[in-house]
């Protein structure tokens, strides 16, 4: 089965959550002033399973100082995980991407908004991580901000009514893989 093909013409991109492609042409030339100074970006994540475990995508929404969108990218993780491995998936996805930019620039500083206060409080390691394919996710993360010194991150939880970009991204991803099931099926 192939995998569907999503975020065409629609101003989400699919696919691997690693180095994001093209540098410059998929973000503001404001995210760094003219002397290379960092500068504070937010980026919003959510991760979603419809049947938990189920069909599952993670999204991030990449957004400037001043409140301008930079980048949206949503994947497709899989047929059957659980909304919990989504919500860790965005956020590893979301560190990617950020690593990648530090290394593009001076540095960066960054606040990642979750509306998933479980990861939130397992990252900050509030709560512990039991489940091993979870703790897998949480030390790869772990282990990218240390060797990212130039990245400076805080994780905060968000109502879901302020996460509703990234959740849009979500659906849109989950709603994409069914339409191709059906049509898979027919």
């Amino acid at each position: 089965m192939e995998q569907p093909k999503t975020g065409q013409n629609t101003g989400v991109e699919s696919g691997s959550f690693g180095k994001l492609p093209g540098h410059p042409q998929h973000f503001n030339v404001g995210v760094f002033d003219k002397w290379g100074v960092s500068m504070k970006i937010t980026v919003n994540i959510d991760g979603g399973s419809r049947g938990n475990p189920g069909p599952s995508a993670a999204a991030m929404v990449i957004i400037d100082e001043e409140g301008q969108i930079m980048a949206t990218k949503s994947k497709f993780l899989g047929p059957s995980f659980t909304n919990n491995f989504a919500e860790w998936s965005a956020l590893e996805g979301a560190v990617n991407a950020l690593v990648y930019l530090a290394g593009e620039h001076e540095g960066l500083t960054a606040e990642v908004l979750a509306d998933s206060e479980l990861v939130v409080r397992q990252f900050n390691r509030q709560y512990k991580i039991k489940e091993p394919s979870l703790r897998e996710i949480a030390e790869r993360v772990w282990e990218n901000l240390v060797m990212t010194p130039g990245l400076q991150i805080t994780v905060k939880h968000v109502p879901r009514e302020e996460n509703k970009l990234a959740d849009a991204a979500v659906n849109k991803e989950l709603d994409s893989y069914t339409e191709w099931l059906k049509q898979e099926e027919q």
